[in-house]
């Protein structure tokens, strides 16, 4: 008796046979990982808050181009209901234009630094349309020709309005994503 009460505590974990239970086995696995891989634990919560602070700066960067972008939209409504002429609308949109595109061009540069390639990849085209202007040099408004390209101007700036907020929207998702994942 004295030898079945000292392995009693052995009990829990065999059958009647003396063969380890399966249940016991996987509760007892998971315990003798969380106890003994701390240092993974950690890294996994460090790659997930590095990923989470990535997906932070890269929402501010999209919520600047939206603000700029929406400065550019209201001032091009502005002239088209006469409370503005043509020589402060140029002046003001032509300010904000170079701004925008290097602000643009970091976004998509840190995407390829953080390793976030599909992001990279749909920021490609917006980078190269303003590398495209900016080398043919079309992106600077002129005075003299502006009310014969309001309407493409207006176009141009509501594509990328609603191109920002669809990249916008998947930047909340995968920093809503990443910051669930680090629960779980």
């Amino acid at each position: 008796m004295p030898l079945a009460s000292s392995h009693s505590h052995l009990k829990a974990f065999t059958s009647s046979q003396g063969r380890p239970r399966r249940a016991n086995c996987a509760r007892t696995r998971k315990r003798l990982r969380l106890t003994y891989a701390p240092s993974l634990k950690g890294k996994k919560e460090e790659e997930t808050m590095t990923d989470l602070f990535a997906w932070l700066i890269s929402f501010f960067l999209l919520i600047i181009l939206l603000i700029l972008v929406t400065y550019q939209l209201m001032c091009l409504a502005d002239l088209e209901f006469d409370y503005i002429n043509p020589y402060d609308l140029s002046a003001r949109i032509n300010k904000v234009v170079l701004p925008e595109f290097a602000t643009q061009a970091v976004q998509c540069f840190f995407y390829l630094v953080t390793r976030h390639w599909i992001m990279a990849l749909l920021c490609a085209p917006y980078l190269f349309h303003n590398i495209r202007l900016y080398r043919q040099r079309r992106h600077l408004i002129d005075v003299t020709e502006i009310f014969t390209l309001l309407p493409w101007e207006k176009k141009q700036r509501l594509a990328k309005f609603f191109y920002l907020v669809f990249t916008l929207f998947l930047s909340v998702f995968w920093m809503i994503y990443t910051s669930l994942d680090k629960q779980l």
